[in-house]
């Protein structure tokens, strides 16, 4: 668990589109920074969303072939993060934007110019868009995630050892399809 989380303090997590109701400079899984726009309501008329609750973790250790661990923060400041039961095993933070104006589609055209690794369109069941951002070096893999559901856009960040950039890339498309089935409405 030590291990996870000086894994998890020296990761620089792409909590693109981070933070509930504010603009700011963000980076990516693959390294860029980018600022988000700002969000159409106000953060105070927003419910607060912890990723965590959609998340199952049997699913993503089927995927991953080892177990995780949620931390969750506190209520009054939610997060969530996923550490490895094994040395060496992925991790992953997941995060939240209310909407901002344009959506993730827009949102995207100002981010993409600055991304690094290999950017896509994903197909996520019930989900209105999502993109996704692969980069392997030779330390690490780092794939970015973003699904978006009504006004409500989530972002699963993960790092795993280079050799497990296949089954990283599965483990967030779950974690992306799991976010989508239980975003709250909007």
């Amino acid at each position: 668990m030590k291990r996870a989380l000086a894994l998890l303090a020296a990761v620089p997590f792409a909590i693109a589109l981070a933070g509930c109701g504010s603009s700011s400079n963000t980076s990516t899984a693959a390294g860029s920074t980018t600022a988000t726009a700002s969000p159409t309501a106000s953060a105070s008329a927003q419910p607060v969303v912890q990723p965590c609750d959609a998340i199952d973790t049997a699913a993503l250790t089927k995927v991953l072939g080892y177990g995780i661990t949620k931390n969750t923060g506190t209520k009054a400041n939610p997060s969530c993060v996923l550490t490895p039961s094994i040395r060496g095993g992925a991790v992953f933070q997941l995060n939240y934007q209310w909407w901002f104006k344009g959506g993730l589609d827009a949102s995207w055209k100002s981010m993409k110019k600055s991304i690094t690794g290999h950017a896509s369109t994903v197909k996520v069941p019930g989900a209105d868009a999502a993109r996704l951002v692969v980069r392997t070096t030779k330390k690490a893999a780092y794939v970015t995630g973003f699904v978006e559901n009504d006004a409500l856009v989530q972002v699963v960040d993960a790092e795993a050892l280079p050799k497990d950039a296949t089954r990283l890339k599965r483990a967030v498309l779950e974690a992306l399809a799991e976010l989508s089935a239980g975003a709250p409405q909007s």
